[in-house]
């Protein structure tokens, strides 16, 4: 077996290089040909590294990283059938913690060391993998969930301040949450999902693949990864000049009240609200969302 890793330094609290060389020593003792590591030194050197093992035939490509690293690994696999193996490396740990896979923590004090001895272990699968199309035509695909307004917002200020995202870890998600809800009374959006029809104003959306939504809270309770469905998910703010029309017969949300509007199926089939596969909302940027066609693979424990 030949197989890729790939981390990010820039990812997590804090870089253990002892540790990522006592998981090539594990990899190698498995009889795998370990190709890497592959440090990421800006935006898109995951996506270019994941297409780069494709290409040299690897049968699996180990990411040790956060969830944005794995959302460009996944640009690089799809359609591809070189299995992806997260090895928990970021701040949050979304998807590794929906794997249940170990993190970084008291108890675990070597979580990809941890985790490649799991992943070893464990059976590969095919899972779900939305895409997003901007502006623009760029495509970009998500294993976690993918969302606009508020929860972009919150992200691309965290991100911006790596050294800030660092020190605080998941405090600097929290503190930029807070200070940026304060001010945000919502977009006025025009939404479409499964034929449903909207105009509202939307302080944020989100379209999910898992159930955990940032660390601990549970979003999505009914979605699975592999079910063929990508649960939406709407948060409406305050208009102080116009009431809300809400699908269905629906009554209008106060701010931050949560709508389920149900989930977008991929393959041409239908959703469980029996609509096309679509999601398309027009706000300050336009996108739409849907599960792509092709699936990624991951191991499982």
């Amino acid at each position: 077996m030949k197989a890729m890793i790939v981390y990010n330094p820039a990812a997590g609290l804090h870089a253990p290089p002892t540790e990522m060389s006592e998981v090539v020593r594990l990899l190698a003792a498995e009889g795998i040909e370990v190709v890497g590591p592959k440090p990421t030194l800006g935006p898109g050197d995951a996506t270019t590294y994941a297409r780069e093992a494709v290409a040299q035939g690897c049968e699996a490509i180990f990411v040790a990283g956060g969830d944005g690293t794995l959302a460009q690994v996944a640009d690089g696999l799809i359609g591809s059938a070189t299995a992806l193996g997260v090895l928990p490396g970021g701040t949050g740990n979304v998807f590794a913690r929906q794997l249940n896979l170990p993190v970084a923590g008291p108890l675990h004090p070597k979580p990809m060391l941890e985790a490649t001895r799991a992943l070893l272990a464990g059976d590969i699968r095919r899972v779900d993998v939305g895409s997003v199309t901007l502006q623009g035509g760029i495509v970009r695909h998500f294993l976690a969930w993918s969302g606009i307004g508020f929860d972009a917002m919150v992200n691309r200020a965290v991100n911006a301040d790596p050294e800030r995202k660092r020190q605080l870890g998941l405090a600097a998600f929290a503190l930029t949450a807070f200070m940026s809800l304060r001010d945000m009374a919502g977009t006025p959006t025009r939404l479409r999902v499964d034929g449903a029809r909207a105009n509202c104003r939307l302080l944020m959306l989100v379209v999910n693949n898992i159930q955990l939504y940032g660390v601990v809270f549970k979003m999505a309770e009914n979605a699975v990864i592999d079910d063929g469905q990508l649960d939406v998910y709407a948060f409406q703010g305050k208009d102080p000049h116009a009431s809300c029309c809400t699908p269905r017969g629906w009554p209008c949300a106060a701010t931050s009240r949560i709508h389920k509007w149900g989930s977008i199926a991929g393959g041409g089939s239908k959703s469980r609200r029996g609509g096309p596969c679509q999601c398309t909302w027009m706000a300050t940027t336009s996108a739409t969302h849907r599960r792509s066609s092709k699936s990624c693979r991951t191991r499982s424990i």
